[in-house]
C-alpha cells in the first residue's frame, strides 16, 4: 500500500501536513477495506520501495487507530522491513517505534 499523494513529497513545504493527513486518510481506508475483504492482517512488510514518510504515516495511523485489533490479528503478526545499508537506519527505529507504541 502506498499513497499516491506523496509523490514528489517536500517535508517543508506548506501543505505538508495535509498530505501527510491525506496519505493517513488513505492508509486507513485501504487497509480497513482490505481486512473486511481478506480478514486481519498477520503480516506487514516494509519493503525496499517505502520511504520514511509513508512509514511515520503508517506509524500515526496505526497510533490513532482505536482499536488497532481490528486490522492486525491480535498476538499472531509479523512486521519485517527491509534494510539494505546504514543509511536505512530510520528502518530499524520505525520498527523499534511500532513495537513500542502500537503493539505495547
Amino acid at each position: 500500500v502506498g499513497c499516491p499523494m506523496m509523490k514528489d513529497f517536500n517535508q517543508f513545504s506548506e501543505s505538508a501536513r495535509d498530505i501527510l493527513g491525506s496519505c493517513m486518510d488513505h492508509l486507513n481506508e485501504t487497509i480497513r477495506m482490505s481486512s473486511e475483504k481478506d480478514g486481519l492482517f498477520n503480516v506487514i512488510i516494509i519493503d525496499s520501495t517505502a520511504n520514511k514518510f509513508i512509514t511515520s504515516a503508517l506509524l500515526r495511523m496505526m497510533k490513532t487507530q482505536k482499536d488497532k485489533y481490528e486490522v492486525l490479528e491480535k498476538g499472531k503478526f509479523i512486521i519485517l522491513s527491509a534494510v539494505a545499508d546504514e543509511s536505512d537506519e530510520w528502518r530499524g527505529n520505525f520498527l523499534k517505534s511500532f513495537k513500542e507504541k502500537v503493539v505495547t
